[in-house]
């Protein structure tokens, strides 16, 4: 356990000084909420959800170093979903889904792409962070230009859809980034949410989309369902990242006494 405490403290020494984080707040607001404190918390052979339009980076990268985990990427980009099938031959812990996380039962649905935020790209501090996904939720704020991509359709599924298909009655670590839908999601599945370990989900500090999840109800529901808000990194006062843990985890890794 000891060494388990040292892991998740250097990995949150070796990204705290990321740059263009305007806020940091949580139990231990430098840590950054990347894969390798997500993975500190789960077991050798976890089974890993990971949702959002770029998925491949990631999904390879804990599927190559976690060779037990079972790691379920699912996407709507048509370019990512290739580079995962490309590398499923080799990995059989990588599986792939096309598609929409939905919370909704339909067959597909309107797509809102984003395109490059050429502001950030001059300036030279362009990095993941500042990537705002494409949403099935319409673009509302004018003063953000790269909200307004083109309009697509997009095939849709639920969870119990995949869990179904891969016979999966838990999901240990769940990543997920759905537009600004994150909220409906995990109230779709609840009880998936609830038995889960670790929680990652994109935040959203401005009203950019129409019904966008506000980050105070996320919370006041991850609160309700026994997580700790371990850290949660805000980038130019318009998205974040949150890394959940629930309680009884958090406790076995850190006493309250040493936090």
């Amino acid at each position: 356990m000891k060494y388990l405490k040292f892991l998740v403290l250097l990995q949150g020494l070796m990204f705290s000084l990321q740059s263009g984080i305007t806020s940091k707040e949580g139990v231990i607001p430098s840590y950054e909420p990347r894969s390798g404190i997500m993975r500190a918390f789960l077991p050798f052979n976890a089974n890993i959800l990971i949702v959002g339009e770029n998925v491949a980076d990631l999904g390879l990268s804990i599927a190559l170093q976690s060779e037990c985990c079972n790691v379920f990427c699912c996407t709507s980009s048509e370019k990512e979903l290739a580079r995962l099938r490309t590398n499923q031959e080799e990995l059989s812990n990588l599986y792939s889904w096309f598609g929409f996380l939905h919370n909704r039962e339909l067959p597909s649905c309107s797509y809102f792409e984003t395109k490059p935020n050429m502001q950030l790209y001059n300036e030279g501090v362009y990095q993941g962070n500042y990537v705002v996904s494409g949403s099935i939720l319409p673009p509302i704020d004018s003063s953000l230009p790269f909200l307004f991509g083109r309009k697509s359709f997009v095939p849709t599924f639920r969870l119990s859809q995949l869990c179904k298909a891969y016979d999966l009655k838990k999901i240990h670590m769940f990543h997920l980034d759905c537009g600004g839908n994150e909220l409906k999601v995990i109230q779709d599945n609840f009880g998936l949410i609830n038995d889960s370990i670790v929680v990652f989900t994109k935040t959203y500090h401005k009203p950019i989309r129409k019904n966008i999840t506000k980050f105070e109800s996320l919370n006041c529901l991850m609160n309700n369902l026994d997580f700790v808000l371990l850290t949660h990194h805000i980038f130019d006062d318009l998205q974040g990242e949150a890394l959940y843990v629930k309680r009884k985890y958090f406790n076995a890794v850190f006493k309250s006494k040493e936090i």
